[in-house]
């Protein structure tokens, strides 16, 4: 009689004596007992319970000595296959309880079900991927919740032992009660959250992972190392970088991982942050304000560099700002040098980008469909080589034009807020930052500068 047969009789109370003592030396041999566990209860479940109970269960020890002991039957099969089936009705109803995810409080969400998309129903199970057009929420079983933001994309890879996730794009919040069996995970391609009982948050962005605690410790890694991110810090990392940790003191601690970053890039002129309320430049007119989220900018002013009007770009810039308009006016001045050299100007609520003298018209905006709103920053950069221009607005490309009559050799003098052969002008509202790149940025690199974002909550 072959073993499955005999565990079968087993399962139903049918084995005789000298049957039972067989199926007993048969689970003597673990990967037998193994097999036949896997075998009758085909769960994985089930399995790890097994394994659980069994290495709770201590065999007993062989004593050597000059006399060989004699051999005595081992419980341990036996004991391994009482409690498992002694939690077979738990495991079971275990299996189908936690098995099961809740969508609510979204209007608008896909889930896609072994690759077939399925928006009936608000049920999710084990691979599961689930993308959200509104902001919604994925309520668990075990009273643990999960809010993904409107954009992001996750799959549901586990969902039983562990709840494991898959976090492919966007931004989730997890608010973690403790677990009876296993942990919580997200998982992006730059790194793995692991956690029970906690709040948190984790983003995937295009260039690197960032979790924020809120509440308790969370356990962060990636290929280079394992952090606890204790409640009230930030951590960031990319791929084939440690994993940097921070005080989250405002909304803006990500941009300062981000502008340390920047302010090591030799090919970055003119970088005006204006951390702490500081500027390289001389304040000539308005003042450099603060906002409730400790956030400094240039209100209504100019700043000036002395001795600038000798600078030369490479044959390859990009300029780049972030601006929020009070006023449109026909020339608000935002990062120039000068009107016959290169500048960032906001006409009319347009993007405007200048590239040579004016005296052959230089330059261009955008189509009035990307005039710019008032009382909204927006994050501005323009990518001007010798035959191509493009303007950007928050990550996206809006312009890219063929162009010639490059000219970066103006003497005007370099300044935020103004232009120094235009002095009765200057910016109707404020500027964040602004900054020069030698070089052409691409357009991840714009991508990724935007959604660090200094302004962009």
């Amino acid at each position: 009689m072959e073993r499955y047969e005999l565990f079968d009789k087993y399962l139903t109370g049918d084995l005789s004596e000298e049957e039972t003592d067989l199926l007993v030396e048969i689970l003597e041999d673990e990967e037998a007992g193994r097999e036949l566990v896997e075998y009758s209860l085909e769960t994985k479940l089930f399995v790890d319970y097994g394994k659980k109970v069994k290495s709770k269960i201590v065999a007993p020890v062989k004593t050597s000595g000059f006399k060989k002991a004699p051999r005595r039957r081992s419980y341990l099969p036996v004991l391994m296959i009482a409690a498992i089936l002694s939690l077979a009705f738990l495991g079971y109803h275990f299996f189908n309880l936690k098995n099961n995810a809740v969508i609510t409080g979204g209007s608008s969400v896909e889930v896609s079900r072994n690759g077939v998309l399925s928006t009936s129903g608000k049920k999710i199970s084990e691979g599961d991927t689930v993308r959200a057009i509104d902001d919604c929420n994925i309520d668990f079983e075990d009273g643990s919740s999960l809010k993904l933001r409107a954009g992001s994309k996750i799959i549901i890879q586990e969902l039983v032992m562990n709840k494991s996730i898959v976090l492919q794009k966007g931004k989730l919040f997890i608010n973690a009660k403790p677990q009876e069996m296993g942990s919580i995970k997200v998982i992006t391609d730059d790194s793995v959250t692991e956690v029970v009982g906690t709040e948190f948050s984790v983003q995937k962005l295009t260039v690197g992972t960032v979790l924020e605690v809120e509440k308790g410790t969370v356990k962060f890694s990636n290929s280079e190392g394992v952090v606890e991110v204790p409640q009230g810090k930030l951590a960031f990392t990319a791929k084939g970088n440690p994993i940097d940790v921070r005080e989250r003191k405002s909304e803006n601690s990500l941009w300062d991982i981000f502008s340390d970053r920047l302010g090591k890039d030799e090919t970055l002129k003119f970088y005006t942050n204006f951390k702490n309320g500081k500027h390289e430049g001389v304040l000539t007119l308005g003042s450099v304000s603060q906002d409730e989220q400790n956030r400094f900018f240039l209100h209504r002013g100019i700043i000036a560099f002395p001795e600038s009007e000798n600078f030369i770009a490479a044959n390859e810039i990009t300029l780049f700002s972030w601006v929020r308009i009070e006023e449109y006016s026909m020339h608000a001045p935002v990062f120039t040098k000068g009107d016959d050299s290169w500048r960032l100007q906001i006409q009319h609520g347009l993007p405007h980008v200048g590239y040579g003298g004016t005296s052959v018209k230089s330059f261009l905006d955008t189509a009035p469909k990307h005039r710019l709103n008032f009382r909204k920053w927006y994050l501005v950069h323009q990518v001007i080589t010798q035959d191509n221009v493009k303007i950007y607005v928050d990550g996206q490309k809006l312009l890219d034009e063929k162009i010639s009559n490059v000219f970066f050799e103006g003497t005007g003098q370099v300044m935020i807020g103004g232009n120094s052969d235009k002095k009765n002008y200057h910016f109707l509202g404020d500027i964040g930052e602004a900054g020069l790149f030698n070089r052409a940025l691409t357009d991840e690199e714009i991508q990724e500068m935007y959604e660090f974002g200094k302004f962009r909550n």
